[in-house]
């Protein structure tokens, strides 16, 4: 049976470090939304401000329309892209894939017995149990850029979310 507890064993490492990718694509996404609604916002508040300085200013005719005209497009963009809704989604799934990603942790390195045998037939309804919740919550996400994906692989890789909270855990593979 120790090969099935093997098998149980490396499918639940295998699934804590597909959501940890996709968990932290997700949070990258979420904090790149939020700039970019917060650099949106900003260029809406001061071209607009500015504008109407102008005009009361007597400056040339032109440059207030074309302040004006950069603010309503920047409004435009934050009212049909509404990049602070995108960012939250993207944060939604992201905590879920984390809160997920410790009840495998959990079930791997508590519930998963260490020195007894292993029901296969349980273990694999588990498995599959959690490979289900994870659909479920990426079927729900939003998208992520492949870019956005890159580079949080590339903050994984480089140990930027890694604690060690317990003396001798075992470093997760890289894939």
């Amino acid at each position: 049976m120790t090969d099935v507890r093997n098998a149980v064993e490396d499918e639940l490492k295998r699934l804590e470090e597909d959501i940890l990718y996709t968990e932290k694509g997700h949070f990258s996404a979420s904090n790149e939304h939020g700039r970019i609604h917060l650099a949106l916002g900003l260029l809406a508040t001061i071209t607009s401000a500015v504008a109407a300085t102008t005009i009361i200013g007597k400056s040339d005719p032109w440059i207030p329309g074309v302040l004006a005209l950069i603010a309503a497009v920047a409004s435009a963009v934050l009212t049909f892209v509404k990049p602070d809704e995108r960012a939250a989604q993207h944060l939604q799934s992201g905590r879920a894939l984390g809160a997920l990603r410790v009840r495998i942790r959990q079930t791997r390195t508590i519930d998963l017995p260490a020195d007894h045998d292993v029901d296969a037939a349980t273990w694999k309804a588990t498995i599959q149990d959690l490979t289900t919740l994870k659909a479920d919550v990426d079927n729900s996400a939003p998208p992520v850029s492949d870019r956005i994906f890159k580079k949080a692989q590339q903050k994984i890789q480089q140990g930027d979310f890694k604690h060690d909270t317990v003396p001798d855990a075992e470093e997760p593979p890289r894939p």
